[in-house]
């Protein structure tokens, strides 16, 4: 028997109604984060174990950031963590589901090693396709094809009303899966995990993104300091950026005024089908595909949450739209304090002390889709 001591992560269902049992991404920056740290901060000996045995479903936009996390640990602690999942009904379905989006494929260099029998047995995986894939730094070749087969594998298991453009919805997808992918490339220096789900209930695509890289902050920080800044309203980056750092010393609300001037701060494009390149083109992006109203008639749009190092923020449609996507020259700074009074003054935009190396995406963007009657 081994004497090696264990220190678990357990999501804490028993606050939760029975039939809530789903893994969420508020579970993971508000419980399993603080737990990692702990972990981390006192460098055990311990066998890591994150213990799902009474989950009944995970949201397939924790499972990037999770991904992540597994790597965190391999490259801090220098061990595999274990996920545990019990062989139970809901147990197989989990992991026939985990197992569908190819997890496993991923996983199995990251976690300890699954018994492969034990992939979700007699589980039927969903009729949508939902995929996670890692696109490593130096696989640029490769990546838009990945990517292009993605989007079209995807959508391709649903259908849209027939006056609705397939070509442009595609591409947009596109788009915003590679401008997050080449973000955690040349900004973070880090290999990125991708996530890509189409609910047709829900009339959403879950979009996830995450790296292991700098941070917002430390990538901009390095680009004012060499003055190596290359893009548009760069005296408003300098200041935020420079907003951020006190007597030598990183602010509380450092990491949150990177985000703000990541999407302020835009680059000339690479592609004809782009008018601005960076995070404020994936913004643009989810404006641009509107709203949707849900079976009671309730208007809903896009939601992205940005996580880097220790701020996340939360942009809902309304918030998005008040971002200008062409910002008037000599602008930018008032509109940057502007954007940062409202989210300062809302309890619900942002939070901060969600320490987690790298930057991480989750959007939640309507689409006017329906799932094919014969799947």
């Amino acid at each position: 028997m081994s004497n090696i001591k264990e220190f678990k992560i357990t999501p804490p269902f028993e606050k939760r109604n029975k039939d809530m049992y789903t893994l969420t991404t508020d579970d993971f920056y508000n419980h399993i984060l603080p737990k990692l740290r702990e972990y981390i901060t006192k460098k055990p000996r311990e066998k890591l174990i994150f213990d799902f045995s009474k989950i009944k479903k995970i949201n397939p936009l924790v499972i990037p950031n999770l991904l992540c996390v597994g790597v965190l640990v391999n490259n801090q602690v220098g061990i595999r963590p274990k996920i545990d999942i019990p062989p139970s009904y809901d147990g197989s379905k989990i992991m026939g589901f985990l197992h569908s989006m190819d997890f496993y494929v991923l996983a199995d260099e990251i976690f300890e090693k699954v018994d492969q029998g034990k992939l979700g047995s007699g589980s039927t995986p969903p009729p949508e396709v939902h995929k996670v894939l890692r696109f490593r730094i130096g696989t640029e070749n490769d990546t838009h094809t990945a990517i292009k087969n993605l989007v079209n594998e995807t959508l391709n298991s649903v259908r849209a009303p027939e006056d609705t453009p397939m070509l442009p919805l595609r591409r947009q997808l596109r788009d915003i899966l590679q401008e997050l992918v080449e973000n955690s490339w040349h900004k973070g220096k880090s290999d990125c995990f991708v996530s890509f789900q189409v609910i047709s209930s829900d009339q959403k695509a879950y979009i996830a993104a995450a790296d292991s890289g700098m941070g917002i902050f430390s990538s901009l920080e390095k680009k004012v300091i060499e003055d190596k800044l290359d893009g548009e309203n760069q005296e408003c980056i300098k200041t935020l950026i420079r907003k951020g750092r006190k007597k030598g010393e990183k602010t509380s609300h450092a990491d949150l005024y990177a985000i703000i001037a990541a999407i302020l701060y835009r680059r000339k494009p690479t592609s004809p089908h782009k008018e601005v390149y960076g995070i404020s083109h994936v913004l643009n992006s989810c404006k641009r595909l509107g709203t949707q109203k849900d079976k009671y008639g309730i208007e809903f749009g896009t939601k992205i949450c940005i996580h880097s190092e220790s701020v996340r923020l939360v942009i809902d449609h309304d918030l998005n739209k008040l971002l200008p996507e062409i910002l008037p020259e000599g602008n930018a700074q008032d509109i940057a304090e502007q954007y940062l009074d409202i989210i300062l003054k809302s309890k619900d935009s942002f939070t901060t002390e969600q320490r987690f190396r790298g930057v991480h995406f989750e959007m939640e963007i309507p689409l006017p889709l329906r799932r094919y009657k014969n799947r």
